[in-house]
């Protein structure tokens, strides 16, 4: 693989590994605030709603949408 290839490769592989990561401590984060389930029902606070819109903008720039 030539040496452009593979730091294009890296690089989008970083943005993916960002992007996992950035979803993991929000799903974490829901979990944890119990607040969010009101009798079974999950009701998420704008501001959990806004970091998930940002992650899904990470995911599209990763896949490149």
């Amino acid at each position: 693989m030539p040496v452009r290839e593979a730091a294009r490769a890296e690089a989008e592989n970083g943005k993916m590994r960002a992007t996992l990561e950035a979803y993991e401590r929000w799903e974490a984060d829901l979990i944890e605030y119990n607040a969010a389930w009101k009798n079974g029902t999950l009701t998420i606070s704008q501001a959990m709603w806004d970091r998930f819109i940002e992650i899904q903008a990470m995911r599209n720039e990763a896949l490149g949408r």
